[in-house]
């Protein structure tokens, strides 16, 4: 595959993993897995300038995604975040860091202090594990993220699940308002 079949056939699937399987008529279970081969065949079908793709490929796709977006258990595929409706993930709820990290805007800031965070368009809330990831997450949607910054260890001893999602993602459906404070900005390193 070279760089734009690659692109083409991820977006893809994120589309079809995430937000619309029905499109594609594809069968999703209760925790967002689909059969690969299915998966193929619907993309190659909907998809007339994915008419080559196949099961190995989808596969190196998410074999080799940075991100951590995708999960492969035997002859099944899942999204590991993201999606835009309810389901039930199961992912694991273990190694979790103490800290995470919420990018909002400066107008969101004091809204979810009081009231907490909740999800936005999709079915939860997607934390990073560090400030700068979260700095790096905000400024793809705006120019001045405000950085909070979240008690996860507090907040998962009272109840709150919070699991992994991708490669230092981690998802929650809300995060009450008692376990965000707004982050201090950190110095880069020889300041």
């Amino acid at each position: 595959m070279d760089g734009e079949e690659v692109e083409k056939l991820s977006r893809t699937l994120t589309g079809i993993l995430r937000h619309f399987p029905q499109h594609f008529n594809v069968q999703m279970d209760s925790h967002g897995w689909v059969d690969i081969e299915e998966l193929a065949f619907a993309a190659s079908k909907k998809r007339k300038q994915l008419h080559w793709v196949r099961l190995r490929h989808i596969t190196a796709i998410a074999s080799t995604d940075p991100k951590g977006r995708y999960e492969i258990n035997d002859d099944k595929i899942r999204a590991t975040y993201g999606h835009s409706f309810e389901i039930d993930l199961d992912r694991p709820m273990d190694k979790i860091p103490d800290k995470l990290y919420y990018s909002c805007s400066p107008e969101e800031e004091g809204v979810m202090l009081k009231s907490g965070i909740k999800p936005v368009g999709r079915s939860m809330i997607h934390l990073s594990d560090n400030y700068e990831k979260a700095v790096e997450i905000g400024k793809m949607h705006m120019d001045s993220p405000v950085i909070l910054s979240i008690d996860a260890k507090k907040a998962r001893a009272e109840g709150v699940e919070i699991m992994r999602g991708g490669e230092g993602v981690y998802v929650a459906k809300e995060i009450p308002p008692q376990f965000a404070k707004k982050a201090r900005k950190r110095k880069k390193a020889g300041t």
